[in-house]
Order: C-alpha cells, then structure tokens, then sequence
C-alpha cells in the first residue's frame, strides 16, 4: 500500500470517528429546524437570533423527547409559532429591501460618475 492510500485511509478513519461523535439529537433538531424555515417561503433561512428563538428550540426539543415523529413536531411548532415566523420573514425581507434602496442612489451616483469620466476620455 502506498504513503498516500495509507494516508487516504487515516483522514477517512479519522472522519469517520469524528462523525460518530454528534449527538443524534443535536443533528435531528437542525434538520427539523431546517425544514421548519424551508416551509416558511421569506423566512430569514435561520432560527438563531429571533425573539423566539429559546420558544422555538425547546419545542423541537421536548417533541424529540417525547418521541413524536418529525411530522408531528413541525405541525406542533407551526400551529405555536407559525405566525411568528412568518412575521420575522416579513421583518427581514423588508430590512433587505429598506437596505437596497438606501443603495439606489449611491449606484446611481457613480454610474454617472463612471459615465462622465468616460466621456472625458
């Protein structure tokens, strides 16, 4: 076997120690919160940082504990939070487009300045 198969196989051994390591858990509760905000069309794409965050996660938390299936815990979530979420979307969605207009003038500002020096030339 060669240095670099050898070497191929440790980083693949290593990954695979390190993969095993996470909490089952841990890793539904994101997946579960992942398809919370995939359902949520103009959500800001993430739960951190949200007024009810902490609401949220223990949610997730205790329908994992409880052993409901991932359905259930979604419907639970959404029937408790939905408005909520949906209104953070909106939030956010109007702070991006209060943010991009702010930005209109200063484009337009040095699309001409960019046009003037090109008819200086």
């Amino acid at each position: 076997m060669s240095r670099t198969t050898a070497l191929c196989a440790l980083l693949l051994l290593a990954a695979l120690a390190c993969a095993g390591e996470s909490d089952p858990g841990e890793l539904r509760a994101a997946r579960l919160e992942q398809q919370l905000l995939a359902s949520c069309s103009c959500h800001p794409k993430k739960i951190a940082g949200l007024p009810l965050e902490r609401e949220i996660r223990e949610a997730i938390a205790a329908g994992i504990a409880s052993g409901d299936d991932d359905g259930t815990i979604l419907w639970s979530v959404l029937q408790s939070h939905g408005t909520a979420l949906l209104s953070a979307g909106i939030e956010d969605v109007e702070q991006r487009a209060r943010a991009a207009v702010a930005l209109v003038p200063l484009c337009l500002f040095l699309g001409a300045a960019a046009l003037l020096l090109q008819l200086r030339r």
